[in-house]
């Protein structure tokens, strides 16, 4: 063969039948004509040009030398559509690309061409093509994808203007073709064969058992891969093999090295038929029934207000209305003046999107409505207790125009979940699969009276991914002190809107005689009081860690808020414990905090690390002006919790030297619980003994406890911390300890000994009258019974069930 020196898409061909010549080689079906003029339809066995003139000489086997010419090209600017790629035949969609080969039948480089088309003499378009093709070159160009009407139709395509200017030769301008496009789904078959391919034959019968496509036997080879493409109409067939020996394509099960399999799939990747009997064993037939095109994921649009259940759904916008399905295929758009009310209870759904005056209202009750898809709220989501669980397998988003306050929510999926507006929370966040990526936009943990938006224990296979404002609510109507910690790193700037900040460089006002916010350093105690260990702030841009607490004085109700990247990992304190040569009271104390955007439980079974620490906790109650005490197993006063809810602040007290605390996730409770105080889930054999006067309460408990001992336990029993209050009254228990009394707010025994006597001290601050009441007392659970003895009359009162002592 030669090709064309100045048109390499040219060739002529040395054949057996003499030679044979193709204008353009580059296309996928060449179009050959004989060259054989005066040289008759003989063997060539040689071919050779010369390239002075162009000249081809061929040499025959019989009949002697016979020469000619290349065409050399006689035009200047010159192009034209040297052939139509697509389209041509037939299609089973009614999509088609329009795709031609641009060739330069010119002598000089053709730089830009104008390249008008239309579909059956339709409106043309024009495509401007600019580049550069040199003469005789070719170039395939995609137009357009187009679609069209099934039916038959005419491509037209033609050139003009090449390099801008008057085509030299119009007669090679121009192109057309013919094809016909089907509103049909293109199949594709495959089938492996096994050792017996003859065996096996097929059909694909209609919804009236109609044959529309098969392939009978003896016509497929062994073991053998073939891929066949079919197109139907849209409708529902039967797919059924066949095999004439009755064993299937079992081939293993007779000596073969495979069995058979076969599938269909549809031209979007849809799964239609699929070999199911084991080992291909599936006997003389086997049939699949399917449909084509498979249903695409059904869109939902509310055309009336009603509940989910209800005839209320279309998928035309203005449809009358019906019964939807709720699954993970289903779209559903909740349109402008609709509320719809959730009265399936738990479902699913793909896309939920609510427009601009649409409302759905999830309802009471603790429904979970599981989103496989994306959440766009751009009217009015109602979400009352009930939570929104992301179960996805792509990446889905959350946002839309309104900033939604949800309850629980949930995210389970690996592929992750990403906020692409504002959104707030007030119940749990429960990650448990997948990333939370808030994208920059502003994810708010909310906080009021009664609810607080928190963080369940992020899995292992989760994060959560930005920043973040985290609230809680600090409720009490009486200025004072508060003890409070960060969720995040930052410093005391983050309280400067949030409480006064007084008397120190930097506050609001640094002049003021009165400092609002305080920190403590343990070492500074000794000799002194534990008073002594509080310390000023050098500057508001003094930094909280993570796990610290400070002394904060608040004018009443205040929301906290924290703003930066949540703590998500563990949380390591630095505990002391300085021997003040006093007391044991006054060593060991240590202010903390709970840094977790979450509740944490002080009895969790794993996460905490308390070497070398009491058991108890406190937390001043500026409500109640008094200390709130929690001890381990459930004995507590004055509204002591196991719980802590997120920035709470405490007292820990080390007991010996080396104290370490720290805790991770492990300690989250699924558990709301307020600033300072909530009531307890259990209680241990406890008898509260209360006081109340002056307007003000305080409490103390005797406590029965495996193990505690009749002295003081560090363990079991909760010191005495005396409210801050002078106007407050106080009542406590007294311990011994190494022959020395300790108050006590909890004093706890493993049993009650005949004859034991418990010392009980009442301070008044001032004259008048006081009562002293005894709660969740029985003598049953004591195994004993109790008296109270006034030292000052000498009298003896046998302690009931709430006894009341004025």
């Amino acid at each position: 063969a030669l090709f064309n020196p100045d048109n390499r898409d040219e060739v002529i061909l040395a054949t057996e039948v003499g030679c044979w010549s193709s204008a353009d080689i580059s296309v996928g079906f060449p179009n050959w004509v004989p060259s054989n003029t005066g040289l008759a339809n003989t063997r060539v066995d040689m071919l050779q040009h010369r390239p002075s003139d162009n000249q081809v000489a061929a040499a025959t086997h019989g009949r002697g030398l016979f020469t000619g010419y290349f065409n050399t090209p006689t035009t200047l600017n010159d192009a034209g559509i040297s052939a139509i790629i697509e389209p041509n035949g037939d299609y089973c969609m009614e999509d088609v690309d329009l795709i031609v080969t641009l060739r330069n039948y010119g002598s000089v480089s053709l730089t830009s061409v104008d390249i008008i088309y239309d579909i059956d003499g339709g409106a043309p378009t024009t495509f401007n093509w600019t580049g550069t093709l040199l003469s005789g070159n070719s170039v395939d160009l995609t137009l357009a994808s187009v679609t069209v009407p099934a039916g038959a139709h005419t491509f037209n395509v033609a050139t003009q203007n090449p390099n801008g200017l008057a085509d030299d030769d119009a007669a090679n301008d121009a192109a057309s073709s013919n094809f016909t496009t089907l509103d049909g789904t293109l199949i594709t078959f495959t089938l492996l064969t096994d050792c017996w391919g003859e065996e096996v034959s097929w059909d694909i019968q209609d919804a009236l058992s109609n044959v529309v496509f098969s392939q009978g036997p003896n016509f497929y080879g062994d073991q053998t891969t073939y891929v066949e493409q079919y197109c139907l109409a849209a409708g529902c067939y039967t797919f059924t093999i066949y095999d004439t020996f009755g064993d299937g394509m079992n081939g293993t099960g007779f000596g073969c090295p495979i069995d058979g399999d076969y599938d269909i799939y549809d031209d979007q990747g849809n799964l239609l038929v699929d070999m199911t009997a084991p080992g291909a064993a599936y006997g003389a037939s086997a049939s699949h029934p399917f449909c084509v095109p498979v249903a695409p994921l059904g869109t939902y649009y509310s055309v009336a207000s009603g509940n989910a259940s209800g005839a209320i759904w279309d998928t035309d916008p203005a449809g009358p209305g019906a019964l939807a399905t709720f699954d993970c295929t289903s779209d559903f758009i909740i349109q402008s003046g609709h509320v719809v009310n959730n009265d399936l209870g738990n479902f699913s759904l793909r896309d939920l999107t609510i427009q601009g005056g649409g409302t759905f209202d999830l309802a009471a009750g603790g429904n979970t409505m599981s989103v496989c898809g994306d959440l766009i709220v751009d009217g009015t989501f109602l979400p009352n207790d009930s939570r929104v669980s992301f179960v996805g397998t792509a990446s889905q988003t959350l946002g839309g125009t309104t900033n939604v306050e949800y309850f629980d929510m949930q995210l389970d999926n690996s592929a992750g979940l990403m906020l692409t507006s504002d959104q707030r929370i007030v119940g749990a966040l429960d990650l448990q699969n997948g990333t939370f990526d808030v994208n920059g936009q502003n994810w708010t943990f909310a906080s009021y009276a009664g609810a607080t938006g928190r963080f369940m224990k992020i899995q292992p296979a989760a994060s959560f991914s930005g920043s973040a404002t985290m609230q809680n609510y600090a409720s009490g109507g009486t200025q004072g002190w508060r003890m409070m910690g960060m969720t995040t790193a930052g410093d005391l700037t983050q309280w400067d809107d949030d409480i006064p900040t007084t008397g120190f460089p930097n506050s609001q006002w640094p002049f003021f005689g009165f400092t609002s916010i305080l920190s403590y350093d343990e070492t500074l105690i000794s000799p002194a009081h534990y008073d002594s260990g509080f310390v000023e702030p050098a500057d508001i841009s003094e930094a909280v860690l993570a796990g610290n607490a400070r002394f904060a004085f608040f004018n009443g109700p205040v929301t906290l808020d924290n703003v930066g990247v949540p703590f998500t990992g563990p949380i390591t304190t630095s505990p002391t414990w300085t021997n003040s040569a006093t007391v044991p009271f006054n060593d060991g104390w240590n202010l903390v905090a709970n840094s977790y955007q979450a509740t944490i439980d002080w009895d969790a079974a794993a996460g905490w690390t308390k070497t070398n620490l009491d058991a108890s906790i406190y937390a001043w109650d500026n409500d109640l002006q008094q200390w709130a005490t929690y001890t381990s197993g459930g004995a507590s006063v004055n509204g002591g919790s196991r719980y802590l809810a997120p920035h709470q602040g405490f007292w820990i007290k080390a007991n010996a030297a080396a104290p370490q605390f720290s805790y991770n996730m492990d300690v989250i409770a699924d558990q709301y619980v307020e600033y300072i105080r909530e009531t307890e889930e259990f209680t241990p054999t406890m008898m509260k003994i209360s006081i109340f006067g002056n307007d003000y309460s305080d409490e103390t408990a005797l406590v029965l406890a495996d193990g505690a001992s009749s002295g003081l336990d560090n363990q079991f029993d909760g010191l005495k911390l005396r409210s801050e209050n002078p106007d407050v009254p106080t009542i406590f228990t007294l311990t011994e300890d190494d022959e020395e009394w300790v108050e006590t707010s909890i004093h706890s025994r493993e049993t009650l000994e005949a004859g034991t006597t418990i010392p009980m001290h009442i301070v008044a601050p001032f004259p008048g009258e006081y009562v002293i009441s005894f709660d969740d007392y029985s003598a049953i659970d004591f195994g004993a019974c109790l008296t109270v003895e006034d030292l000052i009359t000498g009298d003896f009162t046998l302690v009931e069930p709430g006894l009341n002592l004025l």
